[in-house]
């Protein structure tokens, strides 16, 4: 897994993950971030290889190395079940998020990335998406702090009505509840549709509530990070109440 970018590959650094070897690029401008990195990467006993602008444009998966390439491992090396069973016992405040389908790599970051910082505890994906450097890349290193796993949906639900998470659906129906009218406070898992497909019925039916944003203007539909976003950070507003 190629990890790209200052500010991702410092936060890859400083999640303690091993890395596997950097790439440098030759006569990179020293400015704070590379000094950090370049510091974080002795200490921790990590090769530096020092490649040409060209070469690292030819590794590069996102065009936007900024210098800096790592290899690594993939995100998480624990199963969402072995997740839980750390997490058992723990105060009932496990807040989940399912990204149900999309197309466009940086709505993946984006949720990710509003994800770690609303202090949710993982992200799960289907197993068609699979991490890349370019989603690592637009989550700005959060994909390195928060758990990130590939679960088919259906099964995951029903581990989820085992354990007597919440489950939650983000999408506007006639039985939709305005997301702050709805309690969403404990353990919760959100889900969230893809850019142009709304949750199906199949999905809605096996949820606890469906919530709904408010919408005055004329385009029928948000963003689907802007609305993760919107409705998680709403989890933490009532959480923290």
């Amino acid at each position: 897994m190629r990890v790209e970018g200052r500010n991702p590959v410092i936060e890859l650094l400083k999640s303690g993950k091993p890395v596997k070897k950097l790439y440098l690029q030759n006569r990179i401008k020293q400015d704070t971030k590379i000094n950090t990195i370049i510091k974080r990467a002795k200490k921790s006993n990590i090769r530096i290889i020092r490649k040409s602008k060209k070469k690292l444009d030819q590794i590069s998966s996102t065009g936007s190395h900024q210098g800096i390439i790592a290899m690594t491992d993939k995100v998480d090396n624990i199963s969402f079940d072995e997740f839980l069973e750390n997490y058992s016992g723990q105060d009932n405040n496990l807040k989940l998020i399912y990204i149900r389908e999309a197309y466009h790599e940086h709505n993946i970051g984006a949720i990710i990335r509003t994800a770690e910082s609303a202090g949710f505890n993982a992200v799960i994906l289907p197993p068609k998406i699979n991490m890349t450097p370019q989603i690592i890349r637009a989550s700005m290193g959060a994909s390195e702090h928060i758990h990130i796993f590939n679960e088919s949906l259906f099964p995951f639900l029903k581990k989820c009505k085992e354990e007597l998470i919440k489950i939650v659906g983000i999408e506007q129906t006639e039985n939709s509840i305005l997301y702050t009218k709805s309690k969403l406070t404990g353990n919760i898992l959100l889900i969230i549709g893809g850019e142009d497909r709304p949750l199906s019925n199949s999905i809605t039916n096996k949820c606890d509530i469906i919530v709904k944003l408010p919408q005055h203007g004329k385009v029928n539909s948000l963003n689907m990070s802007v609305a993760a976003a919107i409705i998680m950070y709403e989890v933490l507003r009532q959480t923290n109440n």
